[in-house]
């Protein structure tokens, strides 16, 4: 139990919980930091280039963002997990971020799509800009704020799934990982 020298007090084989949790963190936030950056690079570029040239590119991407968007995201982790051996943080990352750029998508392209009938873009394509310029330069500015809150909500939904993928034992076992240490007290419980 907890005492003044441990202060969540010690598992079964007398390790500090606290510090467990501490030093766990690292692997937690690093897949929490890493997914979310894939995602938000993923969920930028499409939304950005759905939103900017239209037609059937802004069709096609906005079809596969409802389609991202309709799938329960842990039976599809789960099932991807299953087949793809997520044998490292880096791998893990990439799964999780590839199931969840969709909605960003979204909500950038709605963004892009306001921001493009705007007097100063009017202005860069009759100069001649290229569009990357265009998005990379002045249209990203303008969405940063939106990138910053999907990055904090990515990054939460991130660590959930990653923790779950431990708790399930479909990630390697670390014993400070946050999902090793759930399962650890669940049973201690039971």
């Amino acid at each position: 139990g907890p005492s003044w020298e441990h202060i969540f007090g010690t598992d079964y084989q007398g390790r500090d919980i606290f510090g467990l949790l501490v030093h766990g963190s690292r692997d937690v936030l690093s897949i929490g930091v890493m997914s979310a950056a894939f995602s938000l690079m993923i969920g930028f570029l499409l939304g950005a280039l759905a939103g900017f040239v239209g037609g059937w590119v802004d069709r096609l991407i906005e079809f596969l963002a409802n389609v991202f968007l309709t799938l329960p995201q842990i039976p599809v982790l789960l099932i991807i997990s299953a087949f793809i051996p997520v044998s490292s943080n880096v791998v893990m990352s990439m799964v999780i971020a590839f199931l969840s750029w969709a909605q960003l998508c979204r909500m950038v392209r709605s963004q892009i799509m306001s921001l493009k009938n705007r007097e100063f873009i009017s202005v860069c394509q009759v100069m001649g800009f290229s569009k990357l310029y265009i998005i990379v330069v002045e249209m990203l500015p303008n969405v940063v704020s939106y990138l910053a809150i999907a990055f904090i909500q990515s990054m939460q939904s991130a660590i959930n799934m990653s923790t779950l993928l431990i708790m399930l034992g479909f990630a390697p076992f670390s014993a400070s990982h946050w999902g090793t240490l759930q399962t650890t007290a669940q049973n201690a419980a039971a």
